[in-house]
């Protein structure tokens, strides 16, 4: 890419690096590409040139090309790079991991439901029949209903149960929610928890079946 005096040249290196990365009890990888830019400051009289040839001598010193991979990899410059290879037993890490991450799901999951049928519980016990609470429940039954929970990763996002019960005001003082506030909230918890309770146990994953221990996770 040819600047008014400046040449960036944008790079990639051919071999992947393995880079780690923790995800609970294990030490797993990825191959990430490397990319650099190198800018060299070349004479502004040459890039006008647009002489190809004449730019290539500048930069000789520093940049080698080929005209194929084949023939850079078979210069005496090459380095001769290679990826760093997998951990021994890697793919034993990776079922022991998919074990754990299956787990992991369906605890959080089961979690979720749990407070689902709790909070759907509890709302006897905080419905009313002020009107205003009534009217505020209706809304928030309306307004949940608008909120997509199509799918698993939806549900898990919800919130259940109320907010605060008390608000700090502009002026430092503290005000009760008030009934309609409330009212609102249930029936958001209403909708959200029986849409939980009816829908969250077809979000549990199959755990891998297999005889890798998880008691050594390799790393």
């Amino acid at each position: 890419d040819a600047k008014r005096s400046r040449l960036d040249l944008y790079l990639v290196v051919v071999e992947p690096m393995l880079t780690p990365y923790e995800e609970g009890p294990f030490t797993l990888y990825n191959e990430t590409r490397c990319f650099f830019e190198l800018e060299v400051e070349i004479p502004r009289k040459l890039v006008k040139t647009k002489n190809v040839n004449a730019v290539e001598e500048f930069l000789s010193p520093i940049l080698l090309r080929f005209p194929t991979e084949g023939e850079a990899k078979r210069s005496r410059v090459y380095n001769r790079r290679e990826q760093d290879p997998y951990p021994d037993d890697y793919d034993g890490i990776l079922a022991q991991h998919a074990i754990w991450k299956a787990e992991q799901s369906n605890l959080a999951i089961q979690a979720k439901l749990e407070r689902a049928v709790n909070e759907t519980y509890r709302l006897r016990e905080r419905m009313s029949s002020n009107p205003e609470y009534l009217a505020g429940f209706a809304r928030g039954v309306e307004a949940a209903r608008t909120v997509n929970m199509s799918s698993c990763a939806n549900l898990m996002a919800r919130k259940l149960g109320p907010s605060k019960s008390y608000t700090s005001t502009a002026y430092g003082t503290v005000a009760a929610v008030s009934p309609a506030t409330k009212g609102f909230q249930d029936g958001k918890t209403f909708v959200y928890g029986l849409e939980m309770i009816r829908r969250l146990p077809d979000c549990f994953v199959h755990v891998p079946d297999t005889s890798a221990s998880l008691s050594d996770p390799g790393r």
